[in-house]
């Protein structure tokens, strides 16, 4: 009798990752979903008016805010700031000040601060939000904002273990049958300097492909926001990429987004680890042979961090990192269109997908959301799977 709850979660997370595999297997749910988004964003008409939310007024939650407030795809305003402290809402506000103006509708009253900021947020007035806060507690956040009817950007990694990313699921699931939009951060998918990539390795510009790899070069942190604070608990949340129930584990965002990458390159997803060091490095293995390596370097002279990723065919090889593709004497044969572009493009894409979202009376756009979303939750899943959570 003891193991039948434990039976029902596991057959819950394989049917999980069987529906995620089935997405993922199919070039056209893949490349036409994700892709296909993107260059759709480009010519789509902009909506009259976007009322938008940040909850998380960090790094990352600044950087996909500007992309908001820049794009052609909606005419975006600002309208509500949400973190646990309020110099970080200040400070966030006064960098968008200077060159968004215009486009900013903060009054005290929409500065929210607390731990009840995510409900505050909720209770607003605003059509979508972007959560970029602490990933674990990720799946509570996008709780509340879509029974609030919000449509929701989450980054990746969208949750820190397994039980948070089969929530989030059935959270996202449930919220498009509402025709509200849940849409999973994964930037890889959305530039066409990448697609150009894909394409010419799905066909087969360098034969069968046979290893990929990916170096995550980082800095060693040492310097602890706050330390001067006397609050344990403010410590703890102001450093939440640090704390493994907040932020999951050091490796877990660049994991996720490798795989994002790789499974769309292999058309499937991974099948097995093969060997496994957490801490440095990686493998997994795809069900016709691929095989992919992460690894996973710090380096205290390093000041930013960088990313190397390249895949060998069986006749020839792909600097992915580059946008360059060479035959097995190293002589030039394909290249990327364009060159790497920040997050402006998936930020459109999301933004084209709510312009029709709010426009259309039926879920039809928040299912095709929601088929992205659990692409890169599947990403999510399977770093977890390997120890990263």
């Amino acid at each position: 009798m003891n193991s039948s709850p434990r039976k029902n979660s596991t057959d819950n997370r394989r049917d999980f990752l069987r529906e995620s595999l089935m997405l993922a297997a199919m070039p056209a749910g893949l490349a036409g979903g994700l892709v296909q988004a993107a260059v759709q964003a480009q010519v789509a008409a902009p909506v009259a008016e976007l009322k938008l939310g940040l909850l998380g007024c960090g790094r990352r939650g600044l950087q996909l805010t500007k992309a908001a407030l820049a794009s052609q795809n909606a005419k975006v305003r600002l309208a509500a700031m949400a973190d646990l402290f309020a110099d970080r809402i200040q400070q966030t506000y006064r960098t968008l000040n200077s060159s968004f103006a215009d486009q900013l509708e903060i009054t005290s009253a929409t500065r929210l601060t607390g731990m009840r900021a995510a409900e505050l947020l909720a209770d607003s007035d605003v059509d979508a939000v972007l959560v970029t806060a602490a990933s674990g507690v990720r799946p509570q956040q996008v709780r509340l904002l879509t029974e609030a009817g919000k449509h929701v950007f989450v980054e990746c990694p969208v949750a820190v273990d397994r039980e948070g990313v089969e929530a989030l699921s059935e959270i996202a699931e449930n919220a498009s049958h509402r025709g509200v939009c849940v849409y999973a951060g994964s930037n890889y998918p959305h530039q066409p300097f990448c697609a150009s990539l894909v394409e010419q390795l799905h066909q087969g510009i360098i034969g069968e492909l046979l290893i990929g790899q990916a170096i995550h070069h980082r800095s060693v942190e040492t310097a602890i926001v706050g330390e001067r604070r006397t609050s344990d608990h403010e410590l703890r949340w102001r450093n939440w990429q640090r704390d493994q129930r907040l932020g999951g584990h050091p490796h877990l965002a660049d994991l996720s987004n490798s795989l994002s990458l790789f499974n769309w390159i292999a058309n499937d997803l991974p099948v097995k680890l093969g060997s496994s060091s957490p801490d440095s490095q990686v493998d997994f293995v795809y069900p016709r042979g691929l095989r992919l390596n992460c690894q996973f370097v710090s380096e205290a002279s390093s000041s930013h961090p960088t990313t190397v990723m390249q895949i060998q065919g069986t006749r020839g090889w792909c600097d992915i990192t580059r946008g360059r593709i060479y035959d097995s004497a190293n002589r030039l044969i394909g290249s990327a269109s364009g060159s790497p572009s920040d997050v402006q493009p998936m930020i459109d894409a999301w933004l084209s997908m709510l312009g029709q979202a709010i426009t259309k009376p039926d879920s039809s756009v928040a299912v095709e959301s929601l088929s992205q979303f659990r692409l890169a939750a599947s990403a999510t899943m399977n770093a977890i799977r390997v120890g990263c959570g």
